[in-house]
């Protein structure tokens, strides 16, 4: 890490950091690593890459996290704990958040320790495991435009040698600016479905919704035989927060559950089997905060028997909230084996984010004059000059109207006021609360 910077580069950051936040405002970039995991057996290494073309001091680093019993526990509440620590343009740091790995303070890879400046252990679950977490790192609520952090996860079973890993995920922006270049709307922290950018959100389908309907709402699995210890499937689920303050809660909750249709009965069943014969069954799994999931465990035991052998075929549907989804297949014994063959000397572990839909959650509009089947997502744009679209109205415009509210907004009201309409709402020039 260098935190060097020339004095041409201070100066023009310093001359063209006031004009860019008036010209092109956005919300704080921040990134989501929905699951965290360390033990005594698995850690999880992370890489941030600070892409900023302006002076940025610091990330900040802030994790939601079970430990020791409560680690176990899909329905226990999580702990907050974060920190922030220096940065620089076009810096990278790789740090193991259990100090398995790397220096001191748990980071790795860094060419000379003159260089690194960081002041706090990076390896914040050293001395607090098992644990299982989500963490969201962010230029340190600064408004910067544009898409500026990136993050890298590489979970590694250490004792063994087996990998994975994923991309952090970062939401596309809901912001807007009037005329005088001040911010009226931004939903800082907001990773759910209505923000997403590649399908990483999962949700409900809306009550109501036809079996045939809902399929769209649903992610195709897999699910190799779950008998004895060969194979193991298991879900990853980190509940999405959908209201301010969106991600920064340890108590978001969502339900998952594996749902198939069969054409020839109306029955809600579990999975289909390898002759394509479906099965009834299902055991909904309710997780807060993080969680993981067996999926034989999401299988009645009376029909568990009938798969466990052979395996089958499945969706994952979110039950109820918005949800980011990984499916994990893994071997603990060692040697390893598949369909009873030797699969090496250590174990093996594929996984992958489930995605489905794209901003599903949203209610699709019909164009004039086309058939109904013509929807399209809706663009959003605060009616002033200088605005940008977002992805969705982050305003419900009837409760911020019934709150007195101006709509369209003016620049005299926090861009906080308008974020949940729900809420309390106060005027930034005249502290009045409405």
């Amino acid at each position: 890490m260098k935190f060097k910077l020339n004095k041409i580069a201070a100066a023009m950051a310093v001359g063209l950091g006031t004009s860019v936040v008036g010209m092109n405002v956005a919300q704080a970039d921040e990134i989501l690593f929905p699951y965290v995991v360390a033990s005594d057996t698995v850690t999880t290494i992370l890489s941030v890459i600070n892409d900023d073309d302006f002076t940025v001091p610091s990330l900040h680093y802030r994790y939601y996290y079970k430990s020791g019993a409560n680690a176990a526990s899909n329905t226990a509440t999580c702990s907050e704990a974060n920190f922030s620590q220096p940065t620089s343009p076009n810096d990278i740091v790789t740090f193991d958040v259990s100090g398995q790995f790397g220096d001191a303070r748990g980071v790795l890879f860094e060419p000379a320790p003159a260089n690194a400046v960081y002041n706090k252990d990076f390896a914040l679950f050293r001395n607090v495991k098992p644990v299982r977490a989500f963490a969201i790192i962010d230029n340190n609520d600064r408004f910067f435009a544009g898409n500026n952090v990136y993050g890298e996860a590489f979970v590694i079973q250490f004792t063994q040698g087996s990998v994975w890993g994923y991309q952090a995920y970062n939401s596309a922006e809901i912001g807007g600016i009037d005329a005088s270049g001040n911010l009226v709307i931004g939903n800082a922290y907001d990773f759910s479905d209505r923000a997403e950018v590649n399908g990483e959100v999962m949700v409900a389908a809306p009550a109501g919704t036809t079996a045939d309907a809902a399929e769209r709402y649903w992610s195709p699995i897999a699910v190799m035989p779950f008998a004895g210890d060969e194979v193991q499937t298991a879900l990853f689920v980190t509940p999405i927060g959908t209201a301010a303050p969106f991600q920064l809660s340890g108590t978001i909750a969502a339900t998952v559950g594996l749902q198939v249709n069969d054409p020839e009965s109306p029955a809600p069943y579990v999975a289909y089997d390898r002759d394509e014969n479906p099965y009834s069954g299902q055991v909904p799994a309710p997780v807060v905060c993080v969680g993981r999931v067996s999926v034989g465990n999401m299988i009645t035991e009376a029909t568990r028997q009938y798969l466990v052998g052979t395996g089958g075929w499945s969706n994952v549907a979110v039950i109820t909230g918005q949800a980011t989804v990984m499916k994990i297949e893994f071997n603990e014994t060692v040697p390893s084996t598949l369909a009873g063959k030797s699969a090496g000397g250590g174990t093996y572990n594929n996984a992958f984010w489930l995605r489905k839909g794209f901003r599903e959650s949203l209610a699709r509009t019909t164009y004039p004059g086309y058939p109904t089947i013509s929807t399209f997502l809706p663009s959003f744009s605060v009616p002033q000059a200088g605005t940008d679209n977002s992805a969705y109205p982050p305003i419900d415009i009837a409760k911020a109207t019934a709150k007195k509210l101006p709509w369209p907004p003016t620049s005299d009201y926090s861009a906080s006021a308008y974020i949940d309409a729900g809420a309390a709402y106060s005027s930034a020039a005249t502290g009045k609360q409405l």
